[in-house]
């Protein structure tokens, strides 16, 4: 028996039958994707009359973080709360309570966001007032920094004299006499989460379910999670276990990761065991994750000019030259895609000019060298994009320009006359675009916010915060996206980051049964009204994983 899904408006990625209003499946494979008199249903098929609904491609966000959150947010140990205080006063107050509600609690761990709003820098003297007998550690939103109480400190052996692992990029704040604040920019963080992590197996299973059923009701049935950062092996043994009762409704993609110089070393060994100990059917273990640099926020992207704004120096990148040469030598060789999370420009010439120098060198580019988020390039580079099996990862909704963030540190600390986010530039170069989300998968704990794809869409397309109506806010309007290109982006180009598009990515005899029935068309509704779009239907190699309810 087949089934067959009639009178819609498909929208199917797939150049040479752009259009149909009927799809026949079969054993979870679309084998039928044209118009409805050109199929003759026999007499068991299941027929579903959509009503003249819009259907497009299941969604591929092609950079989530799903093992960060699973193994950091306990769901009934180890609580993580999260504060959002526009004040520190406000924030300490919370914190304070929290800590005195739990006095059994033998480590604290929490979240806080706004901070740029608090006029100065948590520190170890803060949390001491509150907790000193005990580690305590507060994460920042953005998972780029945390802050330590003294007993943290001291339990890590961090002192004056402790070295910075990459001076500038991966450091320890200190006051005028040298002595560590509590800050940790970047990936020091890890050693501080893993004196305080105790999540247990059950707790990340829950986690990852969550993800799961959040992902399939947004229209996602692909996801790629952006490295391991703690926890490897108890991240991937619970999602293993997932996925052998037959719960995972979604492919997902999963890196071993570099945060620190060190683990460049063995990245590709550890990367072989992961891929064949865990890789199945749905899960798929092809490239390393390389965190190159920071964040504009903590001035820890890697720039070729110096911060403004009040910051100091010009960030910093993880890996030299040689270094990066060695790694990308390595992974090529193995076959493993390389993903790189790039900020600042300096970054983003430091890969460009490895990569030219390993061509330069006779060695064949045969694997994809995936730039991630791109937010700042120099303007000769733009063009050597479209080169080099170079892949580029973007987040639309980071070009939410509206008045509270044009005055934020995010935007005021770069050097005068950069422009950022150059998406519609990038997509002109012939790289391949994916678009994606880079949120943290959890929606009880993170909220739901942005991570909607159409949120996404949205912001690309009118580079302005959700809401934001006043057009003088638009930084870049050459920069804007396209329907057309979001569509793509978050599909089949997905799909080709991920090595998955000869299975899914768009709707085509042969491939994977993976699409999407909205609520609306999104050719025919204001562009400021994407964001409210809901699936009706996700269906993932032929089942209907997600059925929309009003309850």
């Amino acid at each position: 028996m087949s089934k067959i899904y009639t009178n819609a408006l498909i929208h199917t990625e797939d150049p040479k039958n752009p259009q149909a209003d009927t799809v026949v499946i079969d054993n979870g494979i679309f084998t039928y994707v044209g118009k409805a008199e050109g199929y003759t249903a026999k007499e068991d098929d299941e027929i579903i009359d959509l009503g003249g609904k819009f259907v497009i491609p299941g969604l591929i966000d092609s950079h989530q973080h799903w093992s960060l959150p699973s193994t950091s947010v306990g769901k009934h140990a180890n609580p993580m709360p999260v504060i959002i205080t526009q004040t520190i006063e406000e924030a300490l107050a919370q914190m304070d309570e929290f800590v005195k509600a739990n006095p059994g609690f033998d480590r604290y761990k929490l979240m806080a966001g706004k901070k740029e709003d608090w006029g100065r820098t948590l520190n170890r003297y803060d949390l001491d007032k509150i907790c000193s007998d005990k580690p305590m550690v507060v994460i920042d939103m953005g998972a780029h920094s945390y802050t330590g109480n003294s007993k943290l400190l001291e339990i890590l052996n961090v002192t004056k004299d402790t070295p910075d692992p990459v001076p500038g990029f991966v450091y320890y704040q200190r006051d005028e006499n040298g002595e560590p604040t509590g800050l940790g920019a970047e990936f020091v963080q890890v050693e501080a989460q893993n004196v305080v992590n105790t999540v247990p197996y059950d707790d990340i299973i829950d986690n990852i379910d969550e993800i799961v059923q959040y992902n399939i009701s947004r229209g996602i049935t692909g996801a790629y999670d952006a490295g391991f950062m703690f926890d490897d092996v108890k991240f991937l043994d619970s999602l293993k276990k997932y996925e052998e009762e037959g719960r995972l409704s979604q492919r997902v993609s999963l890196s071993y990761c570099v945060f620190l110089p060190e683990r460049a070393k063995d990245a590709v060994k550890k990367q072989r065991e992961y891929k064949d100990k865990y890789e199945s059917d749905l899960i798929t273990l092809d490239t390393i994750k390389i965190f190159m640099d920071g964040t504009i926020t903590e001035a820890s992207a890697g720039l070729t000019r110096p911060y403004t704004n009040g910051k100091t120096g010009q960030g910093g990148c993880l890996l030299t030259m040689d270094e990066l040469y060695k790694l990308f030598s390595e992974a090529n060789e193995a076959g493993f895609n390389v993903h790189m999370h790039t900020i600042g420009d300096a970054t983003a010439k430091l890969i460009i000019d490895t990569l030219k120098k390993m061509e330069a060198d006779g060695i064949e580019l045969k694997v994809k060298f995936i730039i991630a988020h791109l937010q700042l390039i120099l303007d000769d580079y733009i063009p050597e994009l479209g080169e080099h099996n170079i892949y580029l990862n973007l987040t639309p909704f980071w070009a939410n320009f509206n008045e509270a963030l044009y005055n934020s540190s995010d935007i005021t600390v770069l050097p005068e006359g950069m422009r950022s986010n150059r998406f519609n530039s990038y997509w002109k170069t012939g790289a391949v675009c994916a678009f994606s989300s880079d949120v943290t998968v959890l929606p009880s704990f993170a909220g739901d916010g942005y991570l909607k794809p159409f949120v996404g869409m949205e912001v690309g397309m009118r580079r302005l915060a959700v809401g934001e109506m006043d057009e003088k806010w638009v930084d870049d309007e050459a920069e804007k996206l396209t329907l057309d290109q979001l569509l793509t982006g978050f599909t089949i180009n997905g799909a080709k980051q991920c090595s998955w598009e000869k299975e899914t990515g768009s709707i085509e005899v042969g491939k994977s049964a993976d699409m999407v029935v909205l609520d609306r068309n999104l050719y025919e509704i204001p562009a400021e009204t994407i964001h409210e779009v809901e699936p009706l239907i996700t269906v993932f190699r032929g089942k209907e994983v997600y059925k929309y309810s009003a309850e």
